[in-house]
């Protein structure tokens, strides 16, 4: 409203002046003149709603600041904007006019600037961008301290005394199945070291009793009840196993994974970064629950044997990519079931996940998350990056975060891979639909 009636101001002194000047008085001249005045007034408010430039912006100045050439450069203006060539100003003053109107910029747009542009054309430096999300990249550096490495060795002994047949059992349940696509081993080489890592990170290494699983411990468990936990998991729910709903779920393939992560050394350059696990929710509707939460844990598990075959056993993680183009609530399942998706997630893929990459999400959308990023953990909040809708600025983060060959057209990449489901299914092992669903009768934690 301020905005608006400085504009106002502005422009009724300027128009008192031009028509004095350029129109001749009527028989009642202050008639005439509140009528011409009034009419010009209407017009500016039309021209400050379609943010035309006018003069809007500046503080009304006072009566001994006024000059002939900032009454002159608003009345330019005016004519400039229909069109009108009837008014000049001196060189020196449209020039002048000219390059503010250049230089300024709607206040909105400074509103929700969130994220500028770079000046520089360049991709952005990956170490830079390795500061601002250390969780992207690939650490091959797996040295623990003093007092770390007693409490690995006291996980790694309990899980191997206390729980039966770690060792051979494990071996059946391999990450991406037994016999899968780079497939790789459960627990593990250097007693299990990986894997135990991830676990000890999300239990933040515990001296005693850890409280995770979170809802299983909820009054404190021994730290390889975790690891028992997730052995009967594998052991029931064979999350390699695909079955004629996980292939009619994910026909058009709203998710998958393709291509990895750059990389920020020369030593981990050929074996690339992070796996990729793409989300298009947007293309799907959910028809049936279960068969979908099974597309989402199966693409986890393929994403962790990818990292980790191409890694030797060193990392395993994976970042996710979610477009939001198109995507409503609808498209997704009873609430319920979202809970169980994210309580398997949670439990069986502990330190997993890279950074989630949010594209294509609208304005209100991204609000939204600032407000709910505010009351969630700082852990978690690190690994959210709202992409800018910016195309230059999009492509700059995509470029640092991702390897340019996977970065599909439809982003601004050069990928033009099409989903097949039947040859990104073809060598997997298969099971029928009710083998995919009897872990919610032999495991009812997660049914």
């Amino acid at each position: 409203t301020c905005h608006l009636f400085r504009s106002r101001y502005l422009l009724g002194k300027a128009i008192m002046r031009h028509s004095s000047q350029n129109y001749p008085p009527s028989t009642d001249s202050t008639f005439s003149r509140r009528v011409f005045l009034g009419s010009w007034l209407l017009i500016a408010f039309a021209l400050c709603a379609a943010r035309l430039s006018i003069g809007c912006g500046a503080a009304p100045p006072r009566e001994s600041e006024k000059s002939s050439s900032q009454i002159c450069q608003l009345t330019w203006r005016i004519h400039q904007a229909f069109g009108k060539d009837s008014f000049t100003c001196p060189d020196a003053v449209i020039e002048k006019s000219t390059q503010e109107k250049k230089k300024r910029k709607h206040p909105l747009a400074r509103l929700f600037a969130r994220f500028p542009r770079r000046k520089s054309s360049a991709v952005a430096n990956p170490k830079h961008i390795a500061k601002l999300y250390p969780n992207a990249f690939s650490n091959l550096d797996t040295k623990m301290s003093s007092s770390q490495s007693k409490i690995f060795k006291d996980l790694s002994d309990s899980a191997l005394d206390k729980i039966p047949d770690l060792e051979s059992r494990s071996s059946r349940v391999p990450w991406s199945g037994p016999g899968g696509r780079n497939a790789w081993k459960w627990w593990g080489a250097e007693k299990g070291k990986n894997l135990l890592l991830g676990y000890l990170r999300i239990m933040k290494w515990p001296k005693g009793e850890s409280f995770f699983p979170f809802s299983l411990c909820k009054d404190g468990c021994a730290k390889e009840v975790a690891l028992a936990h997730s052995l009967e998991f594998r052991e029931k729910y064979k999350p390699w196993c695909i079955s004629p709903g996980v292939r009619k779920e994910n026909r058009k393939g709203f998710v998958y994974v393709r291509g990895y992560s750059s990389t920020l050394d020369s030593k981990s350059k050929n074996m690339g970064g992070h796996s990729i696990v793409w989300l298009r929710g947007g293309i799907h509707a959910c028809e049936d629950p279960i068969q979908w939460i099974r597309v989402f844990i199966n693409a986890l598990d393929r994403a962790v044997a990818d990292n980790l075959y191409r890694t030797g056993g060193k990392v395993g993680k994976f970042n996710t990519v979610i477009d939001g183009t198109g995507f409503s609530v609808g498209k997704i399942p009873n609430f319920r079931f979202v809970k169980s998706l994210v309580k398997i997630m949670q439990d069986h893929f502990p330190d997993r996940l890279g950074v989630i990459l949010l594209i294509n999400f609208s304005r209100p959308a991204q609000m939204i998350l600032g407000f709910v990023k505010q009351i969630i953990s700082k852990e978690v909040r690190a690994k959210l990056i709202v992409v800018p809708n910016d195309e230059h600025q999009r492509q700059e983060l995509l470029e640092s975060l991702i390897e340019k060959e996977f970065i599909p057209k439809t982003l601004g990449g050069t990928d033009d891979y099409e989903f097949d489901a039947k040859e990104y299914y073809g060598k997997t092992i298969s099971c029928t639909n009710e083998e995919s669903t009897e872990y919610l009768t032999t495991m009812p934690y997660h049914a």
